[in-house]
């Protein structure tokens, strides 16, 4: 029997497609390609001609074969009647069950009418799925195998007696709250060497539009969250972190409003030490300037705020300038665009290491009060960091959103990074290998292969035990975080109706098991052992290969059957 695997992404344009919503099932399919190829042939596919191409290969030769969808049931190309099943993960308690804007396979039901059957990730989505479908409904659950890969993992021996280091290589971007001076009233970036993967700048013109549909407002420091027309200050020296390292001989276009006891007073705007001034207006208004052998900068500040209280009682806010886009343009001779360093940015912890690896677009991620209950619970060690993994193309998708959450958070001893950037198999393995924690404060989820992976190679996990997490964790292994009930949306409706339920994550519950997981590694290391033995033989029972593979073969024999009668 011949399998057709398909997956939207490739190994080639996975690096490319962080943060896609097809992203995680390229992992998913990559584990199960072995499962696949140990009962029958593989041809791994990422369109519906290529699927189809290969049907016709089969049909010449007389050949069965299956295709094998690894995506969401609505984009997954219909082929019937041709034989066909989705591997899907699911975290809500319904599945969709109404069609919209006119495409039936909005409705799953649909879509699963059409198919062999459905592999799922959990058996959670398994029991949400029989609800909907019915007895009748061929469903299995199997997760991915996940443990094989991990099994010759150096099991974790840590303890507090022994120090650890964490070293990292990043080709990407790190965002490290100790880079930063957080005050009450100052929000200042102090690090000498830049932290993010910039490059030099060729002179052609670019522009940042801070409006709230955009993501450039992730550049920004001191600044309130974007509305619809632009972002406020919030501090009284707000600046502008450029992605690209301007120099020379430029001319810069900013559109601003002012707010408050600032307006018709100079505001000071800056690159390295060449300024320039201009009046605040309460509309909006373009600003020309022209900035003459400006030495090599990124940073763009901003001062001369007026920051006396206003009296608009319906808006408290200590709002002085707002900013909707700014524009610069070289006026020196064009240069080749080239990255400043060819070295990647060495990231080092000590300490107890805390680790989550997520996509900040995706909101069930929970990432912010997942960093706001871990600087109140260690608010006072410095020995703490918890390193936020980001899974998506842009740096930009938690910069803006981390700056801010900083600001209101203040000054704290421990430590939170965002590493950006794709983490070959290699640097992943160490990542794992210096955590001593890991992290899952989601809404919901339909496997979370991440967390999986730490705990095979024995990094005990802090995390609520709902949905798929259930099959793996529970609190012999793991922290358990409180959670209750929801109403929730199914991701991918634009009508944003309320048709299923997730898990409000108790914020004191999580603040309490980062405070005994602390507690635990330091003052109990055989419980701290026992738990990372344990989670080991968790995901061991659960999800190693032979067992994956007899559940799939025991699923395609049933399919078979039952599509023959």
């Amino acid at each position: 029997m011949k399998f057709i695997l398909y997956t939207k992404i490739g190994e080639d344009t996975v690096q490319a497609s962080l943060g896609l919503p097809e992203y995680s099932y390229f992992f998913v399919y990559k584990e199960f390609k072995s499962i696949f190829q140990q009962l029958g042939s593989v041809a791994s596919v990422c369109s519906e001609r290529e699927i189809h191409e290969q049907l016709q290969l089969s049909e010449q030769i007389g050949e069965q074969s299956v295709v094998v969808f690894f995506c969401p049931p609505h984009v997954a190309p219909d082929v019937y009647p041709n034989k066909s099943f989705c591997v899907v993960a699911w975290e809500f308690d319904t599945i969709p069950d109404e069609a919209w804007d006119d495409d039936p396979r909005n409705d799953w039901r649909y879509v699963f009418n059409r198919q062999l059957g459905l592999i799922c990730l959990s058996s959670h989505t398994r029991q949400v799925v029989e609800r909907t479908m019915g007895e009748g409904f061929l469903v299995s659950d199997i997760p991915v195998p996940v443990w094989d890969r991990f099994e010759n993992f150096p099991a974790s021996k840590k303890n507090a007696e022994v120090s650890q280091t964490l070293l990292l290589e990043i080709s990407g971007n790190v965002i490290d709250s100790w880079n930063y001076r957080l005050e009450a009233e100052s929000f200042e970036y102090t690090a000498k060497q830049p932290s993010l993967q910039l490059s030099s700048w060729s002179g052609e013109a670019f522009e940042l539009d801070f409006t709230h549909d955009k993501l450039d407002s992730a550049y920004l420091g001191g600044f309130y969250l974007p509305e619809h027309w632009g972002s406020w200050s919030r501090l009284e020296h707000p600046w502008l972190m450029l992605p690209k390292q301007v120099q020379g001989n430029f001319e810069v276009e900013l559109q601003t409003r002012g707010f408050g006891p600032s307006i018709g007073k100079p505001i000071t705007i800056s690159f390295g030490e060449s300024r320039e001034d201009f009046l605040l207006s309460g509309d909006l208004v373009t600003h020309c300037f022209s900035f003459a052998d400006v030495e090599p900068c990124n940073l763009v500040r901003f001062s001369g705020f007026d920051m006396t209280p206003h009296d608009y009682q319906e808006d408290p806010r200590s709002m002085v300038l707002g900013l909707e886009r700014i524009k610069i343009t070289s006026t020196d001779e064009p240069r080749l665009e080239l990255p400043l360093t060819d070295s990647d940015i060495r990231l080092e912890a000590n300490g107890l290491v805390y680790t989550t690896v997520f996509n900040p677009a995706d909101a069930r991620k929970n990432w912010e009060l997942m960093v706001s209950a871990f600087c109140y619970a260690f608010s006072n060690r410095a020995d703490a960091t918890l390193i936020l993994k980001v899974t998506h193309q842009s740096v930009t998708s938690i910069m803006g959103r981390l700056h801010y959450l900083l600001q209101r958070i203040g000054a704290v001893a421990c430590r939170v990074v965002a590493v950006h950037g794709f983490l070959p198999d290699d640097n992943f393995n160490r990542l794992i290998d210096g955590t001593h924690f890991y992290v899952n404060a989601s809404t919901c989820e339909g496997l979370c292969l991440p967390m999986m992976e730490f705990m095979a190679c024995g990094i005990p996990a802090i995390a609520p035990d709902h949905t798929a997490m259930q099959d793996y964790s529970d609190g012999d292994c793991s922290f358990i975080v409180n959670s209750s009930l929801e109403p929730a949306i199914w991701p991918h409706d634009p009508r944003q109706f309320k048709r299923a339920r997730s898990y409000r994550i108790e914020w004191s519950s999580l603040v309490e098991q980062f405070k005994r997981s602390y507690d635990c590694f330091h003052d109990n290391t055989a419980e701290y052992q026992r738990r990372s033995d344990l989670s080991r033989a968790r995901v061991k029972s659960f999800s190693c290969s032979s067992r994956v593979r007899d559940r799939v073969a025991q699923f395609l024999e049933i399919a078979i059957q039952e599509e023959l009668k």
